[in-house]
Parts: structure tokens; sequence; C-alpha cells
């Protein structure tokens, strides 16, 4: 029968190595093993970074996981979504098309508890945002947008931008069709002791133009360069982070009688010489003596040491200590 119709068959052996392997049309994959783990790296790569950035607006310490890739139709995405989810818009000019970064609503109340002064508890309600909050959101996922153009910079020169941040599934349907194929990334941070994941969706069309630059060469390159760039990304993330300080002109111990009975115009006496520096506290920690003086007409500090941690030990700040 095959040579009527001039077809042949390859006849089947138990010991032929080659296999048939079932092949689904609906979702063909979009990306080859070695894109994806270029992929990977770039997932990485912002999670390092963005854990610092986390650290230092909720002043406390942020670890981060490694990323977790599949492809997914973008309905199944859609679908896998909470019901009250946190999504940023996020475009990545020049490249068309919108990417997704999914947070749970209970972890951006939770940053938002934090940024606000409080222990970073959520609600005892699930809610959406007050426009105050809505605006501190925004602010830090903003920061975290950032962090792909340098993350992520193997695409070419991107210019990464929170386009819009909602509370909703819904007007994401229009981001991409239904059957469109999808990098799922999903990613882990750990913060006040418990794990919180965050996951971004990358419809194949955003990335198409450049996907062909995801080859083994460039990501031999890119994990030859990764330590020396994580290294710089790491430094310029910590020389932007704000700290605070605090200048303490003094001590005193009071009674709760005295301390209940004080007066506008009573003077308390402070354990601090007047010939001595004051402490300068970095975070809450006496690191520099300074003198005090003024520039124009503000107060200001004037530094004359920095303490040794030998001599944060041994007390020399909380003495007041003597400037050498």
């Amino acid at each position: 029968m095959s040579r009527r119709f001039g077809m042949s068959f390859l006849p089947s052996s138990s010991s032929s190595k080659a296999s048939v392997k079932p092949y689904d049309f609906r979702r063909p994959d979009k990306f080859s093993k070695e894109q994806l783990r270029a992929l990977e790296t770039m997932f990485n790569t912002w999670a390092r970074v963005s854990s610092l950035t986390l650290s230092s607006y909720l002043r406390t310490p942020v670890q981060s996981g490694g990323a977790e890739l599949a492809q997914v139709l973008f309905d199944e995405y859609i679908q896998g979504l909470p019901e009250r989810p946190v999504i940023a818009l996020i475009s990545l000019a020049p490249l068309p098309g919108t990417v997704l970064l999914q947070v749970d609503i209970d972890l951006a109340f939770v940053i938002v508890d934090r940024l606000l002064g409080g222990p970073g508890q959520p609600p005892p309600q699930v809610r959406e945002p007050t426009e105050i909050e809505d605006r501190l959101l925004r602010e830090l996922l903003g920061q975290l947008v950032g962090n792909l153009k340098e993350a992520w910079r193997i695409l070419g020169d991107l210019s990464p931008a929170l386009e819009d941040l909602i509370y909703s599934a819904q007007p994401v349907v229009q981001v991409a069709l239904a059957t469109d194929a999808c990098l799922k990334g999903r990613v882990e941070f750990n913060l006040l002791g418990r794990p919180w994941s965050v996951t971004f969706c990358v419809p194949f069309p955003v990335i198409e133009p450049v996907a062909r630059q995801l080859n083994i060469r460039m990501l031999l390159d890119l994990r030859r360069r990764e330590p020396d760039r994580d290294e710089s990304l790491v430094r310029r993330r910590l020389e932007q982070t704000q700290v605070d300080l605090n200048l303490i002109l003094g001590r005193a111990s009071l009674s709760l009688r005295d301390l209940i009975g004080l007066q506008p115009g009573d003077v308390i006496r402070l354990d601090q010489p007047i010939d001595r520096p004051l402490e300068l506290a970095v975070a809450g920690r006496t690191k520099f003596l300074v003198r005090p003086g003024r520039v124009g007409r503000r107060l200001a500090g004037q530094v004359v040491k920095v303490l040794s941690e030998e001599e944060l030990k041994n007390g020399a700040g909380d003495a007041g200590g003597q400037a050498g």
C-alpha cells in the first residue's frame, strides 16, 4: 500500500532510540531551553537587586529565592490570579506590548504598613487600598520596575516604566490574546519571617523582537559578567539608600514623679559635658562623634571622629568619647 501512494514507512524497532512525543498545537513552546536559562538568569538578577530595594524601603531584611519559569497561555495566567490581585502594568520601550507584575494584596498591605511605620500587618479584612496607600505602592513598585533596566539589559537598552497599578484582573484581559504564549516568572521573597510570591507575565510578542539574542553564547557571556555586574548593581543600590541620622544632644534620667510633673520652662540637665563632642547615630547605632554648630540659618554637626568597631564594643560612643 505504501508504494501505491508513494509513501514509505520506517520499520518499528524496540531497539530504536527515537520516540514520538505528542505535540500540542494549541500551546506551542515559544522559548527554547537556552532562552529559558538566559531568562532565568535575568529574573534571578532582578530578584537579588529588588531584595535590596525592599530591605532599604521597609527597613527590615528581605531575602530572595530562585526564579521559577513556565510557559503558559495568557488565559491560563489570568485564571490563576488571586481573587484580589495587585497588578502593575509595565512597558519596556522600545519593546512592544505590556508586561504584568502581580503582587498578593496581603503583601501590598504589609508593605504599606511598614512604610507608615507599622510592624507589617495586613488589615483584618481585605479591601482596596486607599488613595494614600495606592501612592505609596506606586512609588515602591516603580523602584522595583526600574530594577529591570539593569537586570534585563541582555535584551537591550530598555526603559522600563510603571504605566498603571490596578486591583482587578478584568482590565488586563486586553493586554494579550487569550491564546498568546506567555512566560510566567515566579520569584519568592522572604519578608518578616514569611515567604511571599511575586509573579511576572511576559507575553511572547513583547520579547519576540529580541528573542534571538537569548542564545547560549549570550548566556555564557552573561554568566561570566554576572558577579561583577551584580556587585555593581548592589553598590549602586546601597549608595542610593537613605538612612536616618540622629544627633544625640545628651541623656537624662527622671523619676516617674518628675516626668509627670514637667511643665513648660522646666530645665532638664543632660549628662553631656559641653566640651565633648556629641554622638551621631546611623540607623539607631552610634557611629560618629561630631561638634555642633551652624551652617547659615540651620543647625549642623561637624564630624570629628569615626568610631571603630572596637570603640563601639567598648562603649566609646555611649560615654561621649574624646575626639582624637
